[in-house]
């Protein structure tokens, strides 16, 4: 029986130390409240923020990973509709003559494929939230043009993904 118990702790002991840490493997939310914006998004460690302000938008931009960049901006909404605001961002992306193709949607926006140049392609995405009164919307920053898979990383720090 002693030997039961002296297993069974030993066997406890062993479960505890080899479980993972929940705060070494869950990326931090940063609220973005000081810059104007009422939300919480998931950039990596380190990630720089510059707030960006004119006399109608108040955004942030969110710079991480020495060349990816979110800008974020907050503006009063028109309407509660969701729908139709995913909808008008579409419907401005498609129109756009660099437009190719949608290359996945979901709730909250879409990631899109667009022409530099004949050659060459670059990918962006917008992520519309609703709070309050207002819409917050998110882009890939202007910097420089991005690879799908960056498109798709950048817009996870905004989904919280």
């Amino acid at each position: 029986m002693r030997n039961f118990h002296f297993n069974v702790v030993m066997l406890t002991l062993l479960l505890v130390a080899c479980k993972n840490n929940p705060t070494t493997n869950t990326i931090k939310s940063i609220n973005l409240l000081k810059y104007g914006i009422a939300d919480e998004i998931y950039p990596p460690a380190g990630a720089i923020f510059t707030p960006m302000k004119n006399a109608k938008l108040t955004g942030v931009s969110i710079a991480a990973d020495s060349s990816l960049e979110v800008q974020g901006f907050i503006t009063a909404s028109f309407t509660k509709d969701y729908t139709k605001l995913i909808t008008d961002r579409k419907r401005e992306i498609i129109g756009n003559p660099y437009f190719v193709k949608i290359v996945e949607e979901n709730s909250q926006g879409f990631l899109f494929e667009k022409k530099i140049s004949e050659t060459e392609k670059s990918y962006d995405f917008r992520v519309v939230k609703l709070i309050g009164d207002n819409e917050v919307n998110y882009q890939t920053g202007i910097k420089k043009e991005y690879s799908e898979v960056e498109a798709k990383k950048m817009m996870s720090w905004v989904l919280n993904r």
